[in-house]
């Protein structure tokens, strides 16, 4: 999720997700990204932050930890499917 986009920015969307119970893993990538804006995603409940240029490692281990996290909650898989109606 990009942090400086057209209109509404990847904090301002990790944020309308959360108030609408939407509990997906969320990786902030972003090449103007600072240490406030780091932190405010992280206490947010994002899963990783990376700044570019980033190492792809970090951003495969980043989604597989993401994928990890899927099965443990099962009120995530069910807002997904709510949300797919």
């Amino acid at each position: 999720m990009a942090v400086h986009l057209s209109g509404l920015s990847g904090l301002d969307l990790q944020q309308e997700l959360t108030k609408a119970n939407i509990e997906i893993p969320i990786i902030f990538i972003t090449g103007r990204g600072d240490i406030p804006i780091c932190v405010r995603a992280l206490k947010a409940g994002a899963l990783e932050f990376l700044t570019k240029p980033f190492d792809y490692k970090d951003l495969l281990d980043a989604i597989q930890q993401g994928i990890a996290l899927r099965p443990q909650s099962a009120a995530w898989t069910s807002r997904c499917s709510a949300a797919r109606l």
